[in-house]
């Protein structure tokens, strides 16, 4: 019996990414192309197939890209299973985000290298990936998109960032913080916070960063959290503090109450109760 597995899904609020995992044993692509970028990371086997000219053979722990309208197959270049995680990104952002780092060219950018091994592009295009199976909220996932596309193009591509023209921008975060702080019962998006700025997307995460020391996205848990300790303290059931507090369901609140807090939001309750 084949053990060859895929799956593909999307978020309904992010259309420009497609998610899609690999399990083969011995399956293999008939050349193609994708009207996306494709960018992925190899998690078991090694990741093979030819692509401009060249076979590339690219082990776990690696990166992979593929250019839009480039053909391209895959097969598993070992006798391991080969299994592998990809994101599919409409070229409308990857262009948008390369504009806002300063590339001027109406051509789609070019990213430079095939196989990157760079711990710190590995861990973000898996994160953003695992974003997607858990189902984060769709500011955490945006976020997490335009940080990762910033680190591929100012390093892997063609673009050449001009990141150091930085102002002083703690008007417009005051008043994206201000959003945050009025609506973080609601499921609010990069759109909201910063059109609230007045700001493009991924220039103001740089500038909340910068300001704040942390993401949007992270600033409103952090608000969150807090109003969620506030009702616990007034005895208010755990459920119903996930509802009041925008948390999707008990189990997101609790994940998060113990990820920064250090205890369960129950457990919480109990000692200071």
């Amino acid at each position: 019996m084949s053990m060859n597995k895929t799956t593909v899904w999307m978020n309904p609020n992010l259309p420009e990414i497609e998610f899609f995992t690999a399990h083969y044993i011995d399956f293999s692509y008939a050349p193609h192309f994708h009207e996306d970028y494709a960018i992925g990371v190899v998690e078991h086997g090694v990741h093979a197939f030819q692509y401009r000219g060249e076979t590339f053979s690219i082990p776990a722990g690696h990166v992979v890209t593929c250019q839009p309208g480039e053909v391209h197959n895959g097969y598993p270049g070992s006798a391991e299973p080969w299994r592998y995680r990809m994101l599919y990104l409409h070229p409308s952002l990857v262009q948008e985000v390369a504009a806002e780092l300063g590339f001027r060219s109406s051509s789609q950018p070019f990213l430079s290298y095939t196989a990157i091994k760079h711990k710190h592009v590995v861990h973000a295009v898996r994160s953003l990936h695992q974003q997607g199976i858990t189902g984060e909220p769709t500011l955490a996932q945006e976020v997490k998109a335009r940080e990762m596309l910033a680190l591929i193009l100012s390093n892997f591509s063609e673009v050449r960032p001009n990141l150091h023209v930085f102002h002083d921008e703690r008007t417009p975060v005051t008043l994206a913080i201000a959003t945050i702080r009025e609506r973080y019962q609601e499921d609010l998006q990069l759109h909201d916070l910063a059109t609230a700025a007045h700001l493009s997307k991924s220039y103001f995460i740089r500038a909340f960063r910068q300001h704040t020391g942390m993401s949007p996205y992270a600033y409103l848990v952090q608000v969150r959290l807090n109003r969620a300790k506030s009702l616990l303290r007034q005895g208010t059931p755990v459920v119903d503090v996930a509802q009041r507090t925008g948390f999707y369901d008990q189990s997101h609140l609790t994940r998060s109450f113990k990820r920064f807090m250090g205890v369960p939001p129950g457990q919480y309750a109990t000692a200071i109760g």
